[in-house]
């Protein structure tokens, strides 16, 4: 007996490394094939790893769904639904043999179904709320977020209505909220994320009508008063089209109240301006700025300031402009409106008609600088030069009062240096 047992442990032992050893030379002839872009001819090889030696490494696994999907890619119909079945046993074997390594298995299987145009609306509906509900803060596909809140849409909508206009609302919260998030934290990406923004809204447009949504958020807000999360997020739900409703202001104050934070001091601002509190409103602008930590953001806020509390304001518009400038030196409108301000406001400045030229020149100078950093805007840039140039100081008036290489100063609230070439 103990014989045969001692075989059978050497022929397990024997076998276990007889297959190790072929799985490395099919490792090796697999990847040779990969490096090459022969991935059809890799699949037997991969295939037979995948086969004997399933807990490899997770590497076994990336590979395979890189086959798998070119393979799915280049096949129609029965052939490329199983394919696609053979990508979801994939994600399986991969959460079975390394699951620390593939913990969004629901959102990477629901996203093999989107990416291939699979219409099994269940299947993607279901994984998505899992994914959606387990670990909200690790999603950035966009595709995830879109087609959730699509298939969230269709369950509200459907005769038995197995989702009730709050349940709608509250994902509509979510992930506007993750996609604000995101988005801070992947500028690279801020376009795609507003997209995704875009299209959930479209989506929601009838549903998230001012009426629902004070109804939601007044049932809400008693149970959320001290939750600085959920006030933040339903306040960028309202705040583009419901911020004067009374509740926004009510929400607002309470925010702030539990958080000085560029965000809250900015929802204070937007609830000021709504009650025309405009003092009120420029206070909590600034404080907003000044909390602000992501430098694009605090140059927004500065713009702010300058074309809408402080626009009749020269002196107070041309300093936050300034700001903005500084903390966002790439954004040629900032640029382009200060060139238009010191045009608009010119009568306050000059006595002479040398003083206007000069003003006239500077404006055109700094429109200049818009196209210089945003070339898209070459055609705005065009039709300022187009329309002030003529009021200028020219060339030839350099030239004939030997004005070249001179500095001049411009008092008022212009107070700037030029230096003529």
């Amino acid at each position: 007996m103990k014989k045969i047992l001692f075989f059978l442990a050497f022929f397990s032992f024997f076998l276990a490394n007889a297959q190790k050893e072929d799985c490395a030379t099919y490792v090796t002839e697999y990847k040779g094939l990969l490096n090459e872009g022969r991935i059809n001819e890799a699949y037997l090889p991969w295939i037979s790893v995948k086969k004997n030696c399933p807990k490899l490494n997770e590497e076994l696994y990336l590979d395979g769904f890189k086959i798998l999907q070119y393979k799915a890619d280049n096949l129609y119909g029965e052939e490329k639904e199983k394919m696609i079945d053979e990508i979801l046993s994939l994600h399986d074997a991969f959460f079975k043999n390394f699951p620390e390594k593939n913990q969004q298995i629901e959102l990477d299987k629901a996203l093999v179904l989107i990416k291939n145009s699979v219409e099994n609306k269940n299947k993607i509906y279901n994984w998505l709320e899992i994914a959606f509900s387990k670990y909200p803060e690790k999603i950035i596909d966009v595709q995830a977020f879109i087609n959730y809140f699509r298939l969230s849409y269709e369950k509200f909508s459907e005769a038995e209505k197995t989702l009730t206009s709050d349940k709608l609302i509250e994902r509509y919260i979510l992930l506007n909220g993750l996609l604000d998030k995101i988005s801070v934290s992947n500028p690279e990406k801020e376009q795609d994320y507003s997209a995704a923004q875009r299209a959930i809204n479209g989506i929601a447009n009838n549903v998230m009508t001012c009426e629902n949504l004070d109804s939601y958020f007044t049932k809400e807000f008693s149970k959320n008063n001290e939750n600085i999360d959920w006030l933040s997020s339903s306040l960028n739900t309202l705040q583009n089209k419901c911020s004067d409703l009374s509740l926004f202001k009510a929400m607002a104050s309470k925010y702030y109240s539990l958080s000085e934070n560029n965000i809250s001091a900015k929802y204070m601002a937007i609830a000021s301006l709504k009650e025309r509190n405009f003092d009120n409103a420029k206070k909590y602008y600034v404080k907003s700025a000044e909390l602000e930590s992501n430098p694009v953001e605090k140059a927004k806020t500065y713009y702010t300031l300058a074309t809408s509390l402080y626009s009749n304001e020269p002196q107070k518009s041309k300093e936050y402009l300034k700001k903005s400038i500084d903390f966002n030196p790439q954004n040629g409108r900032t640029y382009l409106y200060l060139a238009q301000l010191y045009v608009n406001n010119i009568s306050e400045c000059y006595k002479t008609d040398f003083d206007k030229k000069i003003i006239y020149y500077l404006a055109i100078k700094t429109a200049q600088k818009a196209q210089e950093v945003e070339p898209i805007l070459k055609s705005y840039v065009s039709r300022f030069n187009a329309e002030n140039g003529k009021y200028a100081l020219t060339d030839n008036d350099i030239k004939d009062g030997k004005l070249s290489g001179k500095s001049i100063k411009l008092g008022c609230w212009i107070n700037e240096t030029i230096v003529l070439p």
